[in-house]
């Protein structure tokens, strides 16, 4: 019983009401997620029990909300929250980023920047209907209905960014979420206030926005 606990790493906290925990057994080489593992599904909750390999850990990161840390764990299939306050945060800390140094990189779509792409691609969507109103300004429109119509075209362009980020880590594994970041940062900086838009700055614009994003695309190799 000794020897088993020797070779485990272990963090105990609670989610929410229930009580969570991430063990990694080092002899079988794989962690165990207790109310804490999300899948990458539409909709998903925190599975009871989730079972992987360690070489299935591929980011490790740590952010800070309001002071209080959090380490966030990426493997293929979802991810898992540890906040820093869980018993041995720092010895399973300090485990799972050695292991990620050494695995492929996760997904795009778990990149940190993808919370800007995502913001940038709503404000795309919501881009067409608001310049198409300061365009038409004699024109009346019913606000139940534009609220409706910008909601969906934000929804939209939030599904199209994650779609596209998806076709080029999935095909050809390059995480492009910064330079679609900046580059439609770029689209709102050339459209302006919408009035008097500049289709040949606003591309131009665009341009330089992606190619100041490529030295952070990174090529992942997932061969083991």
């Amino acid at each position: 019983m000794s020897d088993n606990l020797e070779n485990q790493v272990t963090c105990d906290f609670f989610r929410g009401s229930y009580p969570a925990r991430v063990t990694v057994d080092l002899q079988d080489k794989k962690v165990h997620f207790k109310n804490c593992f999300t899948r990458q599904e539409l909709l998903a909750t925190a599975e009871a029990e989730f079972t992987c390999e360690l070489i299935d850990i591929l980011d490790v990161r740590e952010y800070t909300y309001s002071g209080s840390e959090t380490l966030r764990i990426v493997t293929s299939t979802g991810t898992a929250a540890i906040p820093v306050i869980a018993t041995g945060y720092e010895g399973m800390k300090e485990l799972l980023v050695s292991v990620a140094k050494i695995t492929p990189a996760g997904r795009a779509i778990n990149s940190p920047a993808m919370i800007w792409v995502y913001g940038l691609g709503a404000l795309l969507g919501l881009a067409g209907p608001l310049v198409w109103v300061l365009k038409n300004p004699a024109m009346r429109f019913h606000l139940g209905l534009l609220t409706l119509i910008c909601l969906f075209t934000a929804t939209c362009g939030v599904f199209l960014i994650r779609w596209f980020v998806k076709i080029f880590d999935h095909f050809w594994e390059i995480d492009i979420s910064g330079s679609l970041g900046l580059m439609m940062l770029g689209f709102m900086v050339g459209l302006g206030d919408g009035r008097q838009v500049n289709w040949w700055f606003t591309g131009i614009c665009c341009l330089a926005g992606f190619l100041l994003g490529i030295p952070a695309m990174r090529k992942k190799s997932r061969n083991r």
